[in-house]
Protein backbone atom coordinates (compact mmCIF):
# COMPACT_ATOMS: atom_id res chain seq x y z
CA UNK A 1 0.00 0.00 0.00
CA UNK A 2 3.25 2.62 0.74
CA UNK A 3 4.30 1.98 -2.85
CA UNK A 4 0.78 2.66 -4.28
CA UNK A 5 0.37 5.95 -1.89
CA UNK A 6 3.55 7.15 -2.98
CA UNK A 7 2.56 7.04 -6.73
CA UNK A 8 -0.03 8.34 -6.37
CA UNK A 9 1.31 11.34 -4.15
CA UNK A 10 3.72 11.55 -6.92
CA UNK A 11 0.89 11.89 -9.49
CA UNK A 12 -0.81 14.26 -7.62
CA UNK A 13 2.21 16.65 -8.21
CA UNK A 14 0.49 16.82 -11.79
CA UNK A 15 -1.65 19.13 -10.82
CA UNK A 16 0.49 22.02 -9.91
CA UNK A 17 1.96 21.36 -13.51
CA UNK A 18 1.43 23.87 -16.64
CA UNK A 19 1.83 21.37 -19.17
CA UNK A 20 1.43 17.81 -19.22
CA UNK A 21 3.39 16.33 -22.81
CA UNK A 22 0.93 12.68 -23.29
CA UNK A 23 2.91 10.57 -25.19
CA UNK A 24 1.31 8.06 -27.38
CA UNK A 25 2.95 5.08 -29.15
CA UNK A 26 1.09 5.81 -33.04
CA UNK A 27 3.07 1.91 -33.66
CA UNK A 28 0.26 0.11 -31.25
CA UNK A 29 -2.65 -1.23 -32.69
CA UNK A 30 -5.96 0.49 -31.88
CA UNK A 31 -7.40 -1.28 -29.45
CA UNK A 32 -4.13 -1.30 -27.32
CA UNK A 33 -3.46 2.33 -27.96
CA UNK A 34 -7.23 3.20 -27.06
CA UNK A 35 -6.84 1.11 -23.43
CA UNK A 36 -3.39 2.92 -22.92
CA UNK A 37 -4.78 6.25 -23.28
CA UNK A 38 -8.05 5.99 -21.63
CA UNK A 39 -6.10 4.56 -18.62
CA UNK A 40 -3.99 7.30 -18.70
CA UNK A 41 -6.43 10.22 -19.44
CA UNK A 42 -8.98 9.01 -16.51
CA UNK A 43 -6.15 8.95 -14.15
CA UNK A 44 -5.32 12.71 -15.16
CA UNK A 45 -8.86 13.35 -15.13
CA UNK A 46 -9.56 12.16 -11.51
CA UNK A 47 -6.70 13.95 -10.48
CA UNK A 48 -7.96 16.97 -11.79
CA UNK A 49 -5.98 17.56 -14.39
CA UNK A 50 -7.76 19.95 -16.95
CA UNK A 51 -7.45 18.99 -20.26
CA UNK A 52 -6.59 22.40 -21.95
CA UNK A 53 -2.99 21.52 -19.83
CA UNK A 54 -2.31 18.51 -22.13
CA UNK A 55 -0.40 18.27 -25.27
CA UNK A 56 -0.82 14.85 -27.15
CA UNK A 57 2.55 13.85 -28.94
CA UNK A 58 1.81 10.84 -31.45
CA UNK A 59 5.91 9.85 -31.02
CA UNK A 60 7.06 7.34 -33.81
CA UNK A 61 4.98 8.95 -36.55
CA UNK A 62 7.74 8.58 -39.35
CA UNK A 63 6.34 5.90 -40.64
CA UNK A 64 2.99 8.05 -40.64
CA UNK A 65 0.76 9.92 -42.81
CA UNK A 66 -1.66 12.57 -42.03
CA UNK A 67 -4.75 10.40 -42.73
CA UNK A 68 -3.24 8.20 -40.05
CA UNK A 69 -2.86 10.57 -37.60
CA UNK A 70 -6.31 11.67 -38.12
CA UNK A 71 -7.57 7.98 -37.39
CA UNK A 72 -5.74 8.01 -34.04
CA UNK A 73 -7.12 11.23 -33.30
CA UNK A 74 -11.00 9.90 -33.83
CA UNK A 75 -10.32 7.01 -32.67
CA UNK A 76 -9.28 8.91 -29.17
CA UNK A 77 -11.97 11.53 -29.66
CA UNK A 78 -8.85 14.06 -29.48
CA UNK A 79 -10.55 17.40 -31.05
CA UNK A 80 -7.94 19.66 -29.60
CA UNK A 81 -5.69 20.04 -32.72
CA UNK A 82 -3.55 22.90 -31.91
CA UNK A 83 -2.77 20.59 -28.72
CA UNK A 84 -1.74 17.47 -31.42
CA UNK A 85 1.75 16.94 -32.51
CA UNK A 86 3.00 13.85 -34.42
CA UNK A 87 6.71 13.70 -34.15
CA UNK A 88 9.76 11.35 -33.73
CA UNK A 89 12.48 10.76 -31.37
CA UNK A 90 14.31 8.93 -34.42
CA UNK A 91 14.18 11.12 -37.09
CA UNK A 92 13.99 14.43 -35.20
CA UNK A 93 10.40 14.80 -36.91
CA UNK A 94 8.91 17.83 -35.39
CA UNK A 95 10.77 18.64 -32.67
CA UNK A 96 11.62 22.14 -33.37
CA UNK A 97 8.01 22.19 -33.66
CA UNK A 98 7.62 20.88 -30.08
CA UNK A 99 10.13 23.35 -28.83
CA UNK A 100 8.06 26.60 -30.26
CA UNK A 101 4.26 24.88 -29.13
CA UNK A 102 5.97 25.04 -25.71
CA UNK A 103 7.40 28.58 -26.02
CA UNK A 104 4.09 29.56 -27.23
CA UNK A 105 2.66 27.93 -24.49
CA UNK A 106 4.68 29.09 -21.54
CA UNK A 107 5.19 32.75 -23.00
CA UNK A 108 2.78 33.41 -25.44
CA UNK A 109 3.39 33.82 -29.44
CA UNK A 110 6.54 35.59 -30.43
CA UNK A 111 5.24 37.97 -32.89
Amino acid sequence: AYMIDAFRSTLEELLFTDIILLVIDSLDDDELMMKKFSTCHKTLVELGVERKNMIFLFNKSESMDDKKILHIMNNLKIEEVENCLDISALTGKNLVELKQLLQERFYGKIE
